[in-house]
């Protein structure tokens, strides 16, 4: 008579590790907006304002018309994936709260030629250096994707503002999106680079699938929070709030943050 018992238990402990593994990212309050996002990069002061997780550094704020966004790394290994330089695109998704299945990305494919293999792994180390200098030169190449990775025609990047820098020993990628908070509170900030080459060939071969059919053209500008879950409710899907297996090398890389918008408040006279 126990063994059903036993075998419920099991179960109930399977599932809560599961869910466990999905649960939403790191949580961070946005500020009002009030000038650069960082004004000063210099020692280590301007950490304790970013909110860390995963070796990636994040800090927003916004207003009643956009989202500004900046991402830092020191991870040498997190900066060679950013910038495409093993082989591997990275994408920026944004949905709202309670709008996981409502997703889209902003998307950096890869065209470089800087290598398929990480550091130390039979090649030359990456010139961070010309990386980025690459990545620059092809940052407004990026594609709005859905949910499941799939460009969508047409979209209107109209109110999408992008900035890479090197500063020191420092990536820092800026992004602005429109914003529509007075429907949302909440924006789920998650990056995410794809397999690295070798890996992606392994499972292109084993029939998995990296695409599907195109999507409808997008209508109007991107916007955030405006009663859909991504840029004016495009797409679908759920992101992990890990950052996986990956600390900075050449495997597949995601972590997501949780953003509280920040409300204007009336300062008294």
């Amino acid at each position: 008579m126990r063994k059903p018992k036993y075998i419920a238990v099991c179960i109930c402990a399977f599932l809560m590790l599961i869910f466990s593994g999905c649960g939403g990212g790191t949580e961070l309050a946005s500020k009002w907006k009030s000038g650069d996002v960082v004004s000063d990069w210099k020692g280590d002061a301007w950490k304790s304002s970013f909110t860390e997780k995963s070796k990636v550094f994040l800090k927003a704020q916004n207003d009643n018309e956009s989202l500004n966004v900046c991402i830092c790394t020191e991870d040498r290994g997190l900066k060679a994936q950013f910038l495409g330089a093993l082989g591997q695109s990275f994408t920026i998704w944004l949905y709202t709260e309670g709008n996981e299945d409502k997703k889209a990305g902003i998307r950096f494919p890869v065209e470089n030629t800087f290598g398929m293999q990480a550091p130390g792994a039979g090649r030359e180390p990456v010139d961070i250096v010309a990386a980025l200098s690459d990545f620059k030169s092809r940052l407004n190449n990026f594609v709005v994707v859905d949910k499941d990775g799939v460009t969508v025609p047409g979209y209107d990047k109209k109110g999408i503002a992008l900035k890479a820098e090197q500063i020191e020993d420092k990536f820092v990628f800026e992004l602005e999106v429109p914003l529509k908070p007075k429907d949302a509170k909440k924006i789920t900030i998650a990056l995410e680079t794809s397999d690295p080459p070798a890996r992606k060939k392994d499972k292109d071969s084993a029939g998995g699938n990296f695409g599907g059919a195109p999507s409808g053209p997008g209508t109007g500008s991107p916007q955030v929070g405006s009663g859909g879950g991504g840029f004016g409710g495009h797409g679908g899907g759920h992101m992990r709030g890990g950052g996986g297996k990956n600390r900075g090398g050449s495997e597949r890389f995601e972590v997501s943050f949780d953003v509280i918008l920040a409300e204007n408040t009336p300062v008294l006279k």
